[in-house]
């Protein structure tokens, strides 16, 4: 039988590529575990480090030579034939390397620069430095066909080319260069747009068949490009008449091609398994769709969200301005909508999920509640306690009561002849304490005035002025932040039903009965206190919750470190941005681990606050899973840790 050259250049292809593939994910699997992930069911390993890079790099070029070898002169044994070449042609794409790099930096001594100047600078540094490269690309052929090693290749593809180095450039850059970068946006572009199990592992699939019809491409271009010097058009006839005396004996070789597209699925199989095992996190993003796109079962964009939850049993809930939204899976791929006859505010009004998954929405001044089967009531007329609250907030007592906070103006509001009104001067702090779903007769609760304007300046700025919850021992309480001062000032009850209640701001030497600051910390007030830590920085979460486990769970914004070298012409930008979420043993999250979210954009805000695509809502699944959403955004995140 005769083993044609398609069939020996893909067993040879398979035989380099498939371990280099099975290398590369074990590698990032060991290595990278904490950014290894399951996105959308498409396993998304971490980012390849240096000696993950040098051997990808190598076995590459050995892969290349032996398919020049195959194509050029159907030599047998073209992997074993290969070995002698790697050294001349690992070491030509080392310098290849250390040429494009050099020429990077060359490029930035030019910056900053008007574009018209860059660009002219960048045109000339690559007419200087694609000659080089075009001789070093044919160094490959030439140490293959002639048999020549080292330097002395070199010189010999210089001689070859010359006068001919815009012309095989030009196929290189159509058969070499252009492909892998557009094999590599599309996989990229593919892997971030493909959804479910099955896609990823036929996306995994199609990344290797890519892999060797990649390489198997380059070397035709390589075997091309000598073909199109004098000296390859001579010697061509000679290295095929070897091609046509090779033949292959034996059963294992007739066997060679089936084994090799059998491998070929190698690496599916130990990505499906690794997703299968369910041992790395797995997040499902789903982002907000504009409405008149016509795609039902996504938020629409733009759509601010107030309170979201994960009850036993149930899929995720989340609560926006005026609709309830039902997940009907855990993965939130199909939403089902709820309206509500109260529209939630950003300061007057609130929401929370009960544990069975009805939903409470305070809006309009007004409670409404939403049972588990979406039936949705609230009493009539206008709850006039409420009407006169410039901040209210909502929460749920571990024993079911309802929890309405408000801060109510007090103090003469206007100036002396009363005809021009101006901002008060104090704010009385008080607490409703409801044991039906309607509040009729609720327990009302003055904690004291809190000494404050509610004039809002830039620097003490927050989203939210007003939390409310209770400690591990189910007693309530409250937190205020002047919008003008930025001073917090902490309510507090004795006990569960709140017979005396306390006001004061969390300083030392605190009064007694006053929650701890780990207590504070504990009923996840997010963006209520500056630091309750000993030590704070830039890196604290920006939103936390109790972790079913035990600890905290908790989301971070951080850096989002370049992958890849670039330039940019023109004023720098901000750094990138992440979101990632923190697994803490506790709620000084030391130590965290950490589950990469979501890319954010980078912040242009003046306020020395977090910007709106900082706030996170948060909730947690007894089973540990957790759902969050980026509340200006109504970007919905499902996240198995």
């Amino acid at each position: 039988m005769i083993h044609t050259p398609r069939r020996a250049l893909l067993v040879s292809l398979v035989l380099v590529l498939v371990p280099l593939s099975l290398f590369q994910t074990i590698w990032r699997l060991s290595t990278g575990s904490e950014t290894s992930q399951v996105i959308n069911g498409i396993l998304v390993l971490a980012p390849a480090g240096w000696p993950e890079v040098a051997v990808t790099a190598l076995l590459w070029t050995w892969a290349l030579t032996a398919g020049v070898f195959v194509l050029g002169r159907g030599a047998p044994r073209p992997l074993r034939r290969a070995l002698p070449v790697l050294p001349t042609a690992f070491g030509a794409l080392l310098v290849a390397g250390a040429v494009v790099v050099a020429g990077i930096l060359l490029l930035g001594l030019a910056l900053p620069a008007d574009p018209a100047v860059f660009g002219a600078v960048a045109v000339g540094l690559a007419l200087s430095v694609a000659p080089i490269l075009v001789r070093l690309a044919l160094v490959v052929p030439v140490a293959v066909f002639d048999g020549i090693r080292g330097m002395t290749a070199y010189r010999t593809a210089s001689a070859l080319v010359r006068g001919r180095v815009w012309r095989i450039g030009f196929l290189l850059l159509l058969g070499l260069a252009a492909p892998a970068q557009l094999a590599g946006w599309a996989l990229a572009w593919t892997e971030r747009a493909a959804e479910g199990h099955l896609v990823g592992l036929a996306l995994w699939l199609i990344k290797d068949v890519v892999l060797v019809a990649l390489v198997a491409l380059q070397a035709s271009t390589l075997v091309a490009a000598y073909r199109k010097l004098p000296a390859g058009q001579l010697l061509w006839g000679a290295k095929q008449e070897e091609w046509q005396t090779s033949r292959v004996q034996g059963r294992f070789r007739r066997m060679a091609l089936p084994i090799a597209l059998a491998a070929l699925l190698l690496p599916t199989v130990l990505a499906g398994g690794v997703v299968a095992s369910e041992r790395l996190p797995e997040v499902a993003v789903q982002e907000s769709r504009d409405p008149s796109a016509s795609q039902p079962g996504l938020l629409p964009v733009f759509t601010q969200l107030f309170a979201v939850g994960w009850p036993a049993g149930r899929h995720p809930v989340i609560v926006g301005h005026s609709t309830v939204y039902d997940c009907l899976d855990d993965w939130c791929r199909a939403i089902q909508r709820t309206k509500l006859s109260v529209t939630v505010d950003d300061r007057t009004g609130g929401a929370v999920v009960a544990p069975d998954g009805s939903v409470f929405a305070l809006g309009d001044y007004q409670l409404e509640h939403c049972d588990a089967q979406r039936v949705c009531r609230r009493r009539d007329g206008m709850d006039r306690a409420l009407i006169g609250s410039r901040a209210s907030a909502i929460a749920l007592a571990p024993s079911g009561e309802i929890l309405i906070g408000t801060a109510i103006p007090v103090g003469p509001q206007k100036s002396g002849g009363g005809s021009v009104a101006r901002e008060p001067a104090a704010v009385e702090l008080g607490l409703r304490l409801c044991r039906d779903v309607f509040c009729v007769r609720p327990t009302v609760i003055s904690f004291g005035v809190v000494q404050t304007s509610l004039k809002w300046t830039q620097e003490a700025w927050r989203e939210r002025l007003l939390a409310v919850g209770t400690d591990r021992a189910g007693r309530p309480v409250i937190a205020f932040r002047s919008p003008s001062t930025g001073a917090v000032s902490v309510g507090w009850c004795t006990t569960t039903a709140c017979d005396s209640a306390h006001l004061a701001p969390p300083s030392d030497p605190r009064q007694p009965g006053m929650p701890s600051n780990e207590e504070l910390a504990l009923l996840h007030f997010d963006d209520m206190f500056d630091c309750l830590k000993d030590t704070c920085g830039s890196d604290e979460p920006v939103a936390t919750i109790d972790r079913p486990q035990g600890g905290v769970y908790g989301v971070g914004i951080e850096r989002n470190p370049p992958q890849r070298v670039g330039v940019q012409v023109g004023q720098s930008a901000p750094q990138p941005r992440r979101a990632v979420l923190l697994s803490c043993a506790d709620y000084l999250c030391r130590h965290p681990r950490r589950t990469p979210l979501v890319e954010l954009p980078p912040s242009f805000s003046n306020v020395p606050s977090r910007t709106p695509t900082d706030i996170w809502l948060m909730a947690a699944n007894p089973d540990g899973r957790v759902v969050l959403a980026q509340r200006s955004t109504a970007r919905i995140i499902t996240v198995r840790p």
